[in-house]
């Protein structure tokens, strides 16, 4: 039985490591580019920089939005579905 909660436990570092690794990169990336991505949606100039900048107070937190993820949908595999629900009205 020891074995087994190794193996789970070292298995489920992965997938919250690897969210945020990936949520980390792609912020950096929408971080870096946020004027282009900004300017396919808006082209007048005031709303423009308003956008960039609520952008970019938007990005601070949104790598831990994959861990989010990660660790709702393991609430609700593990059958704390009450626990999961009340994670996700927050």
């Amino acid at each position: 039985m020891g074995t087994s909660r190794r193996i789970v436990r070292c298995h489920s570092h992965f997938p919250i490591l690897s969210a945020l690794i990936l949520g980390v990169v792609l912020t950096i990336i929408c971080y870096i580019f946020t004027n282009q991505i900004v300017s396919a949606f808006l082209t007048d100039v005031t709303a423009f920089d308003y956008a960039a900048q609520f952008a970019r107070i938007l990005l601070t937190t949104s790598f831990l939005f994959g861990v989010f993820y990660v660790l709702t949908n393991a609430l609700q595999a593990m059958g704390a579905a009450t626990a999961s629900l009340v994670t996700n009205l927050d």
